[in-house]
């Protein structure tokens, strides 16, 4: 299992950074320092670090300067038997009092499905953990997140917890914490961080429907509206090459999910042809809106939370 903590120095000036590791239980948070250039790429491969013993960890990254900080983890499959791969971009801050991530798979295309929180505060955190389908029915749960530690919520270990149907999982907290996604899907690692803010505007610059048969490609949108009301949602391609553009509309039932096949989007010529496009997701409310992409063929995927444009709303769960 190998781990890469990366980030990249946005400024004319040096950084000077510091990487804080909180072990998962508990236990002396462990800090990493360094320095990276100005304008420069810096990071640790987090298995050759002597003093990070074996474990899971939350990590914070703090810097003299504004970074952009992300980690990526690949599993060679030797001690899980599952091979795979997934990155994700870092929480921005000291975490939320709520978030909210559209994407929730176990029991369709995911056996396995592992939350992490992780409160660096000084105090306990109490969690409130909801997860909303589809069919607009609801599961919740507690986690106590102790201070300055990383915990974890096994979504395959909750009793009687509904499998088979798209979810979105969203959260609160009495103080501020960060939480990911990080879950085995469709032969591949697939993470996400979480949100703590709805936008009327998503913007994604990944799309392709092959020619013909689309079973070697699949993408779809899942889209969580986090209000008391109905939202219309309007969903557009826009493709390149001359191919012009395509929307669809459709309407997201209160506190709910909705799961979108976006190669049903595709009509006429453009299903003769490769077709790349973007995808620009606008709503009369402000939601949470996340990309999912799985090719067999290699196999792999991903998934992503959009470009978040537009007006915003904090997610007010109460």
């Amino acid at each position: 299992v190998f781990n890469f903590l990366v980030f990249m120095n946005t400024e004319n000036d040096d950084a000077n950074v510091n990487t804080t590791f909180y072990p998962e239980g508990g236990g002396e948070p462990i800090t990493l320092t360094s320095t990276v250039g100005a304008l420069r790429r810096g990071g640790w491969n987090i298995a050759a670090q002597a003093q990070i013993l074996p474990g899971r960890y939350g990590v914070v990254v703090s810097s003299s300067e504004p970074l952009v900080a992300a980690l990526t983890a690949f599993d060679s499959g030797a001690s899980t038997g599952q091979v795979g791969a997934a990155g994700s971009l870092g929480s921005a801050g000291m975490g939320s009092l709520s978030g909210a991530v559209p994407e929730g798979q176990l029991g369709l295309a995911s056996d396995s499905e592992v939350l992490g929180f992780l409160n660096a505060n000084t105090v306990e955190a109490d969690v409130r953990v909801t997860f909303q389908f589809e069919s607009g029915s609801a599961f919740r749960t507690n986690l106590v997140v102790p201070a300055q530690s990383r915990a974890p919520l096994d979504v395959g270990k909750l009793v009687s917890f509904p499998t088979g149907e798209a979810y979105s999982i969203t959260f609160t907290s009495n103080t501020p914490v960060t939480a990911r996604l990080p879950t085995y899907a469709n032969n591949d690692g697939i993470a996400t961080s979480f949100v703590g803010e709805a936008r009327t505007m998503w913007g994604f610059g990944e799309g392709f429907r092959p020619a013909g048969k689309t079973e070697n490609v699949s993408q779809y949108l899942r889209l969580y509206n986090p209000n008391n009301d109905d939202v219309l949602v309007e969903v557009s391609l826009l493709f390149d090459n001359g191919l012009g553009a395509e929307s669809t509309r459709t309407t997201i039932s209160a506190r709910s999910v909705t799961s979108l096949d976006l190669h049903t989007l595709v009509t006429g010529e453009k299903r003769d042809v490769f077709a790349y496009y973007g995808v620009l997701v606008r709503a009369a409310n402000p939601i949470v809106a996340y990309m999912g992409h799985y090719d067999p063929f290699f196999p792999g995927g991903f998934g992503t939370l959009g470009t978040p444009l537009g007006a915003r709303a904090a997610i007010d769960l109460t």
